[in-house]
């Protein structure tokens, strides 16, 4: 008997709120995250907003889409992103991370046991995970 599969997508996205990530930088990454969720049936995602420290959590279940407009962007401070991998392994979340970023902040000194894409719109050296670089 013929079944349909569903594609499942769970997973964390991570969103450098510091002072040196611009608001057309933030518009540019919440237009990548939404084409990502475009290409799955359901998802579930973690969606952190981080400086210096975790400014907020919120979970995103299909078919809900992140809109920028309604989203209250905190932070605006130095950056640092170890709060985001602490908090992962604090709760024993694995799933994949996506981190949107300008990389310049400070890393965890550890390698992390699940996948990371590190996105950003300059490149640069990362000590784990890969780099995709955003186009303009």
């Amino acid at each position: 008997m013929p079944t349909r599969r569903i594609k499942i997508l769970n997973l964390v996205i991570a969103i450098d709120t510091s002072g040196s990530i611009s608001n057309d930088d933030l518009k540019g990454f919440f237009s990548e995250i939404n084409s990502i969720l475009n290409c799955v049936d359901e998802y579930k995602i973690f969606l952190i907003q981080c400086d210096a420290k975790i400014q907020s959590i919120d979970e995103y279940l299909s078919p809900k889409k992140i809109d920028i407009k309604e989203l209250k962007i905190k932070g605006r401070g130095g950056t640092d992103f170890r709060p985001v991998f602490e908090y992962m392994r604090e709760n024993n979340i694995l799933y994949p991370l996506i981190y949107f970023t300008d990389l310049m902040g400070t890393f965890p000194d550890y390698f992390p046991s699940f996948p990371v894409l590190w996105v950003t719109k300059e490149g640069g050296e990362v000590p784990f995970g890969n780099i995709a670089k955003l186009r303009r």
